[in-house]
């Protein structure tokens, strides 16, 4: 079983369609939110035991959160929805 190679249009239209598109995770903002991601994670397995479990995982969730909507944000089609949605 072979795989056919893409055409050279097909090649063309999916390097011009990345080059439009910026990547998630080259965006500054992106990177500073992931940097938060993995301190809240290594400051919260410090946290007293009661807290860990209630506190520590809101932060951890809603650090995530952030992560997923940027991805989002970037991915969508219309920007201008997408910043609606997240206010």
């Amino acid at each position: 079983m072979s795989i056919a190679k893409p055409s050279k249009n097909h090649r063309k239209y999916f390097f011009l369609r990345i080059t439009f598109m910026a990547l998630y995770y080259e965006l500054q903002v992106f990177k500073d939110v992931y940097t938060l991601v993995q301190k809240v994670f290594l400051y919260t397995q410090e946290f007293p035991r009661e807290y860990k479990y209630t506190l520590g995982q809101d932060m951890k969730r809603d650090a995530i959160q952030l992560v997923r909507s940027i991805y989002r944000a970037n991915k969508a089609k219309d920007k201008v929805e997408m910043k609606t949605k997240m206010r």
